[in-house]
């Protein structure tokens, strides 16, 4: 069996090798046709092209699972590798990926946090904008108003020194008696023209200053939406990878199950169940250990107690000596070897129960067979089972009948297996 070994190893090894070797021609063509315009029939055997690498990647990573298998078992058990080592791994590659999730999420909440800020700063600035704009109106308004005031009281003025030059004439035209007032009212004008003027001014020079703050609050905004994009395409990096790498963990927690012979069914709270893989597929035959921690007196977690589910298989010392010393390891093993002897005989008595009527009990290994008209007779074997696997079935009682002589009733055969005692017995004594 080991000299098998190196050949199997440098088999699997060249179908590695075939494997790498037909993925990198996969790639260069691929490569090849992504770099021009693709026709239909390109693009149709780039999809096969993909197809076929996806399988072959699948196809290398199972060789590769393997080889690893076979390198070990060519070793001895001591050089076999640890599974802490991976196990650590994987915790710091899910670790890793949660930081960085929570470091994406964190600058995003601030990018958006940013972004409404900038937001709420242009709706501002657009709300003054179209304030200042309204005013500029309406100082533009007053000015025009102001300016043909102040042509009214050029054309008053004029008149004024025309009259004044007319002192000597005898006729001196009426002058309107609010002379004074309509002076005053010239000052009041030519004064408000100057507040607009200065008003205008000012609304020019807002007008400047918020369009380059405008300006930057667009760069800002164009900034925080570029740094929005790229965190979104990082996150959707680290995702995928993320993703490759759960898959990549999966398959080797599933190969780490099989070489283990154990999995994990399920966790709830503080209790762990696994299920041995040699269990089969009917449900009633799967053999599931459930094991719960408590914290104990230095803050560590230790072993509370432990059961499986099914009453035939009786591990109950095995079970107690495991939580007295908080041995997880002894507990599973040496239940996976009481279960891996314990299956024949399981199977065996499913099968007997459809041709006779018999009672199983496990715990103390005793089978009672009712036999006789309407089952009056009660006959009661005791299986023992040898360290090889093999049963050694005794009659030790029979109840309801006369007959006292137990070595009389044993069948033919030297060593007689269950079925054939069961199968004498009946036509000793009858169906019942």
């Amino acid at each position: 069996m080991a000299s098998e070994h190196p050949n199997k190893l440098q088999e699997i090894k060249g179908n590695i090798e075939d494997l790498r070797k037909r993925k990198f021609d996969l790639v260069s063509k691929r490569d090849e046709l992504e770099q021009g315009d693709l026709c239909t029939t390109f693009k149709v055997k780039l999809g096969y092209l993909k197809q076929q690498f996806s399988l072959l990647k699948n196809t290398a990573i199972e060789l590769q699972s393997k080889l690893k298998l076979l390198e070990c078992l060519a070793e001895s058990e001591d050089k076999w590798p640890d599974t802490s080592q991976e196990d650590a791994d994987f915790k710091a590659g899910r670790e890793h990926v949660r930081e960085l999730k929570e470091q994406m999420d964190d600058k995003k909440a601030k990018l958006l946090e940013d972004l409404d800020h900038v937001e709420k700063a242009y709706r501002t600035y657009s709300e003054r904008v179209h304030t200042l704009t309204e005013e500029m109106k309406e100082v533009e308004t007053k000015k025009s108003k102001l300016d043909a005031s102040l042509q009214n009281s050029a054309m008053l003025n004029e008149k004024l020194g025309l009259l004044n030059g007319n002192k000597e004439s005898n006729e001196i035209p009426q002058l309107p008696l609010n002379m004074k007032e309509k002076e005053k009212e010239l000052k009041e004008v030519q004064e408000s023209i100057k507040q607009c003027e200065e008003a205008t001014h000012e609304a020019k020079e807002k007008m400047i200053k918020f369009q380059g703050l405008s300006e930057r609050l667009q760069g800002l905004l164009g900034e925080s939406k570029k740094e929005l994009e790229e965190v979104a395409r990082v996150k959707k990096i680290e995702d995928q990878k993320a993703k490759r790498d759960l898959q990549w963990y999966d398959k080797a927690l599933s190969q780490m199950s099989v070489l283990s012979g154990f999995k994990e069914h399920s966790v709830s709270g503080n209790t762990l169940t696994i299920e041995y893989m040699n269990s089969g597929d009917n449900e009633d035959s799967k053999l599931l250990l459930s094991m719960t921690w408590k914290l104990g007196k230095y803050g560590s977690y230790v072993l509370a107690k432990a059961e499986i589910n099914l009453e035939s298989l009786d591990v109950t010392d095995i079970i107690d000596y495991a939580v007295e010393k908080n041995d997880v390891v002894y507990m599973i093993s040496e239940i996976q070897k009481a279960w891996e002897k314990h299956l024949p005989l399981r199977k065996e008595i499913v099968d007997l129960r459809q041709l006779y009527a018999i009672d199983w009990i496990p715990s103390e290994g005793l089978i009672r067979q009712m036999v006789g008209e309407g089952g009056h007779i009660v006959c009661t074997l005791k299986v023992d089972s040898t360290a090889q696997g093999a049963e050694n079935v005794t009659l030790v009682k029979v109840e309801g009948s006369k007959e006292d002589n137990l070595d009389s009733l044993k069948p033919g055969a030297e060593e007689p297996s269950i079925y054939e005692w069961l199968e004498h017995l009946q036509r000793k004594f009858g169906k019942p």
